[in-house]
């Protein structure tokens, strides 16, 4: 996959109410120095739109990238292409696409983890991912 253009965005939609989501798109958009990859949060309207062609009980489930064509990747899929949009981060992509059933499996353990996990994690680190996320998509 070529790089895409300065102007292609790819919109990351994410659970906005999970704090391991919050955490995880949080460090996307730090790793993300071109700005490619804008998030919206599943509670946003324009989410329903942007991932309109998975099945509405699929949405929640996973976390999904749009890219600027409208194509839309969930999962493991989301995140092998994730990888190969950010810097430091296409030898990754290149693996996770070579083998997309370890890619999902490990997926399906973070999401299957994520309520446990959240509980890990301190309130001051939601209030920073919530910043930080705010700064790429306006919605702060």
């Amino acid at each position: 996959m070529t790089s895409p253009g300065p102007c292609a965005r790819w919109r990351l939609v994410y659970d906005d109410s999970c704090a391991v989501c919050q955490v995880a798109t949080a460090a996307v958009v730090l790793v993300d120095r071109r700005a490619v990859v804008v998030p919206c949060g599943l509670g946003r309207p324009e989410a329903n739109e942007l991932v309109a062609s998975v099945p509405s009980v699929a949405r929640s489930r996973s976390m999904h990238l749009v890219a600027p064509d409208g194509r839309v990747f969930s999962a493991g899929a989301a995140c092998v292409q994730l990888c190969r949009l950010l810097p430091g981060f296409g030898g990754l992509g290149r693996l996770g696409g070579a083998a997309p059933d370890v890619a999902e499996r490990v997926y399906a353990w973070a999401l299957g983890h994520r309520v446990g996990l959240s509980g890990w994690l301190p309130t001051w680190l939601g209030r920073w991912a919530r910043s930080v996320i705010g700064m790429r998509d306006g919605a702060g």
